[in-house]
Order: structure tokens, then C-alpha cells, then sequence
């Protein structure tokens, strides 16, 4: 009986320490995942502000402008893309010399 329970009390105190290791794991992952959600949050924060920002700049602009700044926006678009003008504009266009 004394030996049962000498087998008992060490297996006890064995794993005592792995149940501890294991609490501790479950909590850094824990940290780490809320660290990970406030900066996703903080970019989406962040994205949401500039283009607040770019919509409050297009307002204050006058409608010509407003026409010129997409005209342009749709060319850089387009230079991004690697695309040519189409083949009707390039032939009709007049050339700078």
C-alpha cells in the first residue's frame, strides 16, 4: 500500500509541472492573438482615415479640377498597368513636336 502510494505522490508531482508549461503556452498564443487583432484593427483604422482624408480633398475641389484629377488618375492608372491608349486616340491624337 505504501508503495501504491509513493507511485501515486510521484507521478503527481511529475506532472504538475507540464500542466503549468501548458497554462502558459495557451496564454502567449492568447496575448499574441489579441497583439495580432489591435494592429489589424489599427490598419483598418488607419486605411479608413486616409480615405476619408482623399474623399475631403476631392470635395474641396472645384468640378473642373475635380474632372482633371480623374482624367489623370485614370492615365496613372493605366501607366501602372502597362496598357496602351487605344489605337483610335494614339492615330488622332495630335503629335507635340
Amino acid at each position: 500500500m505504501a508503495k501504491l502510494f509513493k507511485i501515486l505522490l510521484l507521478a503527481l508531482i511529475f506532472s504538475m509541472p507540464l500542466s503549468a508549461c501548458a497554462q502558459k503556452q495557451k496564454s502567449v498564443k492568447k496575448m499574441q492573438q489579441e497583439h495580432f487583432d489591435r494592429q489589424e484593427e489599427q490598419k483598418k483604422k488607419a486605411a479608413a482615415a486616409e480615405k476619408k482624408a482623399l474623399e475631403r480633398h476631392h470635395e474641396i475641389q472645384t468640378k473642373e479640377t475635380r474632372k482633371r484629377m480623374k482624367q489623370s488618375e485614370k492615365r496613372s492608372k493605366r501607366l501602372r498597368d502597362n496598357r496602351k491608349e487605344p489605337f483610335l486616340k494614339r492615330w488622332f491624337t495630335r503629335k507635340r513636336r
